[in-house]
């Protein structure tokens, strides 16, 4: 009825443990019996995630906006099916879930998309080949010392900041 595959590396796999039940609050039913990870299962993701950073976190942040937007777009165009299941799992009427949180869900996703705008200082943002050239990394750090961010009534705004007298 579900799938409950969990994502190591590039493959989808069944839980390899004992699982735990899944119960319908309302009714008491099983939803599904999700099986656990095993010590093995759970190696193998870490040892995953270690190979996938050293791409990830060379990606511009244009282009992880551009991934979270379209998480986004995903879950906003599977929003019945998500809906249900959260009601199911929850015992939450779906129009609540509907109404309240898909579209917090989604705002979430498009805020982090766009909050890399929005950082003082570049707030790590720079994607590591930009940080690694010496002369990128120069006029960014003299950029972050000649301007300020300020977020006066939730907005933010760039404005030079003010020289010091030597």
């Amino acid at each position: 009825m579900f799938d409950t595959d969990m994502l190591i590396g590039e493959k989808f796999v069944a839980g390899g443990e004992a699982g735990e039940r899944v119960l319908n609050p309302r009714t008491e039913d099983i939803l599904v019996d999700l099986p656990d990870a095993s010590l093995q299962q759970v190696d193998a993701a870490v040892v995953a995630a270690e190979g996938a950073f050293a791409s990830w976190s060379r990606t511009s942040p244009a282009e992880r906006s551009a991934l979270l937007l379209k998480l986004a777009d995903a879950i906003e165009r599977d929003t019945e099916a998500f809906a249900a299941l959260e009601a199911l799992n929850c015992g939450k009427p779906r129009i609540r879930v509907l109404n309240d949180e898909i579209p917090a869900i989604t705002d979430c996703f498009r805020f982090f998309a766009g909050a890399h705008d929005a950082w003082p200082g570049g707030g790590g943002i720079y994607p590591r080949p930009y940080l690694d050239d010496p002369a990128r990394s120069d006029r960014r750090r003299r950029l972050d010392r000649a301007v300020e961010l300020s977020h006066d009534d939730g907005g933010v705004e760039a404005r030079p900041r003010p020289r010091r007298r030597q």
